[in-house]
């Protein structure tokens, strides 16, 4: 797809990246080799790679988190592996397994053990083919998911706001698994946002894409242009009153997701594919296609 190229620190709209940054990284089921992805990762990282039996998977692991610590790097002005990634309390029982955060650690012109002045917020999912990062500096989440099946619909579906469910059901019979698919990531990106993932009822909030002025308050939701299987979306907190939240470059002609109506309100991510994770040399500093 047609796109411009982006490069620097998008001296174009500085404010923008330090707002919002949406990286759409392609890792297919034969991406071989990923093993250089590993010298990126720490330790605990290592061993949860491990415990993935299919190759796929573990493959789409290394590159995602690969990928996350060099864009954080980036971020921070830190090599990969000095990112000082932590984990918040839990939402559910307080452990220490809750949302990935970044801790205390080292940022621009910062030695380690010092906070940076510039908070990170960011989110990682994957699925399918695709893996997808969020950065912001406000609390995000953001989410990726496969086309879901008929099954999933009748499982999942009538655990959803009643009027998600009606926005799911108002699509064509043969386009209401892809409308589940991006209510359920629009759903996730929030639920991820705030930091209680799955622990809060799904019924909760209204995350649907059919009236905005009813999301829940003080969030921002949109969609993310991925491709025909899979959905994506993004939930952005709002930018205190003090600091106006600048607007986003429109993208070029939008199209609705599958199994929707109405305008859509997609954002176009920066896309790469996972052999630009593993060449860090080509990957710092640099935009891919931005399509």
């Amino acid at each position: 797809m047609a796109g411009r190229q982006r490069s620097g620190r998008d001296e174009e709209h500085p404010s923008e990246r330090e707002r919002l940054e949406l990286w759409l990284i392609e890792v297919p089921a034969d991406a071989t080799p990923v093993e250089p992805a590993v010298a990126l990762l720490s330790p605990d990282e290592r061993e949860r790679a491990g415990t993935f039996w299919r190759p796929a998977d573990r493959a789409r692991y290394l590159v995602a988190h690969a990928a996350l610590r060099l864009i954080l790097g980036d971020r921070l002005e830190v090599p990969p592996l000095e990112v000082p990634l932590e984990r918040a309390p839990c939402a559910g029982c307080g452990g220490p397994h809750g949302k990935p955060i970044v801790g205390a650690g080292p940022g621009p012109g910062h030695p380690p053990g010092r906070p940076q002045t510039q908070p990170v917020h960011f989110s990682l999912s994957h699925s399918g083919s695709w893996a997808m990062i969020a950065v912001a500096a406000v609390p995000v989440g953001a989410d990726v998911e496969e086309r879901p099946r008929e099954a999933t619909l009748r499982d999942i579906g009538p655990s959803l706001h009643p009027r998600e469910q009606a926005d799911v059901m108002a699509a064509a019979p043969g386009d209401r698994t892809a409308a589940l698919g991006r209510a359920w990531a629009r759903k996730e990106a929030y639920l991820k946002g705030i930091g209680t993932g799955l622990v809060r009822e799904l019924s909760a909030d209204y995350t649907g894409w059919t009236g905005a002025a009813d999301h829940p308050a003080g969030w921002v939701l949109h969609d993310v242009v991925a491709d025909d299987r899979h959905a994506a979306a993004v939930a952005l907190a709002a930018a205190p009153a003090t600091c106006p939240a600048p607007k986003a470059p429109a993208p070029k002609a939008p199209t609705p997701p599958p199994g929707t109506t109405g305008p859509g309100t997609a954002l176009r991510p920066y896309r790469v594919g996972w052999n630009a994770v593993l060449s860090s040399g080509r990957w710092r500093r640099h935009r891919e296609q931005l399509i």
